[in-house]
C-alpha cells in the first residue's frame, strides 16, 4: 500500500504498542461556541460521513434468511465457521449493484484547497454495503479529464474472480477517461474493509472508500456507528508528489513525501498561518452521536499513504473484537494502532451522562526522521500531527467543542518502543485454524533505491515494471492459448 505499492510504508516494521491503565475521566465537558466550519460540499462533497446526520448502519440488509433463522447467514458463527473454505461460505443468491462515477474535483476538508478525486462526487467516497455471502458488482465510468483508473477490493481472496481485483498491469488495464468496467466479486469475507484506487496513487487524493460485509458479531454490541475513516492528507497532488521520489538523488537519499495534515472521515483543521495556499481556519471536524448506556461499534479504516495512526477515545477504553476480517476473543486497550491499509474493529461502551461531550483522537506522531530515541512512526511536517473529532451524547451542545485531554503518555505515540500493532498474543482467533508444517520454505529480501540514487524496489534483487498495456493475466492467457495450439 501507499505511494506506489507501499513506498511509504517501507520506513516503519510492524511490531507491538503496549496497552496502559485506563485513564480518569474529565470533570469538565464543554469549551467555548466555535465559528460556522465551511459548508460540507465544499470539504466533503456529497459525503455524509463524519456528520451528525451520518446514520448508524443495521445488523444487515434486506436478503432471505435460510431455515427460519433470523440472519441471512444462517446459524454460522465467528466460532462455528471458517470463511477461508468455500463450503463454510454462505452464498445468498444476493447481487448488490452500484453504478460509480469517478471525476476530477477540489475539495477542501482541512481548509485548505486541493486537488481530488472523487467517486459520486464523495470524499470520503461511498459506502458498498452487502451481507456475507452476496455477489458485490460495481460499473466504475472513468471520468477524468486525463488519466486512467482502477478500483482495487481490499482484503477480498477474491477466489475464482482473481481479474476484478482490479490491479493494472496484473489483473487488468487502466479504464480509460470515458470508458467504464465491471467489477463482479464474492463478499466472500465478512467485517470491515476499504476500495481505492490503484492506478499509480490516485486514493492519496481522496479516492478510497468504505465497505461493510456484515456477519455474524464476535461480541455484543447495540449500535453500529459504521466506518471510521482515518487517514493521512497532502496538499498536494500525487502526480508532484511522486516526483519527489522517482528521480535521480547522487548527493543522497531520497525521502518520502511528509504528509500535511491527518483526517477522521475526511475531516480536519489546519493551522492557515502554516501554509501559502489559499486556507480557511476551523474547516470544521467530524462529528459522532453516542447514546448513554449502549455499546457502540467503531469501524476503524486506516486508508493513509504512509502513516502509521494511533486511534484513542479520552477517558474510555475500547474493546477490540476484530482486525482484517478476521474476528478474535475480545480484548480492551486505551490506543489503538492501525498501519496503512488496516482495518480493526472496536466496541466502546457509552457513558452515563447524556450531556457528555467528549474527543475522539488520531495521531501519527513526530517525524521519523529523528535521532535514536527521539524519533515517530511516519513522515510530518510537524504543523499538525493531531486530529480530533467530537463524540456528543443525547443532551449535549452539539455547537461547541469538548474540552476533554488525553491521559495516555504521550511517549507512547510520539517516541514508542516500536512502531506496528499490539502483540500477536493479545490476538486470539475466534475460529482457531491450525497452521501446519510448511511443504517449502522460501526467503524474500526487500530493498529500495539502486546505485543511481533512484527510488527503485527490488525483491531478492529483481524489480517489476508492469506494462499498462499488456496486464500479466491477459498475458498468461495468451501464453495458454500459444500452448494449446
Amino acid at each position: 500500500m501507499g505511494f506506489v505499492s507501499g513506498i511509504f510504508t517501507a520506513v516503519v516494521a510492524a511490531t507491538a504498542v503496549a496497552a496502559s491503565a485506563e485513564p480518569g475521566r474529565p470533570s469538565q465537558m464543554f469549551g467555548h461556541c466555535r465559528s460556522p466550519p465551511l459548508p460540507q460540499w465544499k470539504t466533503n462533497g456529497a459525503s455524509t460521513l463524519g456528520t451528525l446526520n451520518h446514520l448508524p448502519l443495521p445488523p444487515f440488509i434486506n436478503g432471505p434468511k435460510p431455515g427460519g433463522s433470523p440472519f441471512p447467514w444462517g446459524g454460522r458463527t465467528c466460532e462455528n465457521t471458517n470463511p477461508y473454505q468455500s463450503k463454510d461460505i454462505p452464498y445468498t443468491g444476493m447481487t448488490r449493484y452500484y453504478d460509480w462515477t469517478v471525476t476530477n474535483t477540489t475539495l477542501a476538508p482541512d481548509g485548505v484547497m486541493t486537488p481530488a478525486l472523487v467517486v459520486n462526487g464523495q470524499f470520503p467516497g461511498p459506502l458498498i454495503e452487502a451481507n456475507w455471502g452476496d455477489e458485490i458488482v460495481v460499473n466504475v465510468h472513468n471520468a477524468l479529464v486525463t488519466e486512467g483508473t482502477a478500483i482495487h477490493w481490499h482484503g477480498f481472496l477474491q477466489s475464482g474472480t482473481p481479474w476484478y481485483d482490479g490491479v493494472p498491469t496484473v489483473s487488468q488495464c487502466p479504464i480509460a477517461p470515458g470508458q467504464t468496467f465491471t467489477y463482479k466479486f464474492c463478499a466472500e469475507l465478512y467485517g470491515v474493509t476499504w476500495w481505492h484506487g490503484h492506478y499509480s496513487s490516485q486514493y492519496v487524493n481522496g479516492l478510497a472508500g468504505p465497505i461493510v460485509v456484515h456477519g455474524p458479531k464476535t461480541h455484543d454490541y447495540d449500535i453500529d456507528i459504521g466506518p471510521v475513516m482515518l487517514s493521512d492528507w497532502f496538499h498536494s497532488y500525487y502526480l508532484s508528489l511522486l516526483e519527489q521520489i522517482y528521480h535521480a538523488a547522487p548527493t543522497g537519499p531520497i525521502l518520502p513525501p511528509m504528509a500535511d495534515n491527518m483526517l477522521i472521515n475526511g475531516k480536519a483543521n489546519y493551522p492557515c498561518n502554516a501554509t501559502k495556499p489559499a486556507c480557511t481556519p476551523n474547516a470544521g471536524l467530524a462529528s459522532f452521536k453516542f447514546k448513554t448506556g449502549k455499546r457502540h461499534l467503531l469501524r476503524l479504516i486506516n486508508h493513509s499513504a504512509e502513516a502509521i495512526i494511533f486511534f484513542s477515545i479520552d477517558g474510555y477504553k475500547s474493546t477490540v473484537v476484530s482486525n482484517d476480517f478476521v474476528p478474535f476473543v475480545p480484548y480492551q486497550t486505551d490506543l489503538i494502532t492501525l498501519s496503512v491499509g488496516q482495518r480493526t474493529e472496536v466496541i466502546v461502551q457509552g457513558g452515563n451522562d447524556p450531556h457528555e461531550a467528549v474527543w475522539m483522537r488520531i495521531t501519527e506522531g513526530l517525524s521519523g526522521l529523528g535521532p535514536p530515541g527521539n524519533t515517530g512512526c511516519s513522515l510530518k511536517t510537524g504543523v499538525a500531527y493531531e486530529t480530533t473529532a467530537s463524540i456528543y451524547y443525547e443532551q449535549a451542545d452539539t455547537t461547541v467543542d469538548p474540552v476533554t485531554t488525553s491521559s495516555i503518555d504521550p511517549g507512547r505515540y510520539l517516541f514508542p518502543n516500536a512502531c506496528g500493532n499490539n502483540d500477536l498474543s493479545t490476538t486470539v482467533p475466534a475460529f482457531v485454524m491450525p497452521a501446519n508444517d510448511p511443504e517449502v520454505t522460501l526467503n524474500f529480501w526487500m530493498t529500495g533505491n539502486n546505485s543511481t540514487g533512484e527510488f527503485v524496489w527490488y525483491m531478492n534483487n529483481v524489480t517489476y515494471q508492469g506494462d499498462l498495456n499488456d496486464p500479466l493475466f491477459l498475458d498468461a492467457k495468451r501464453q495458454d492459448r500459444l500452448q494449446a495450439h
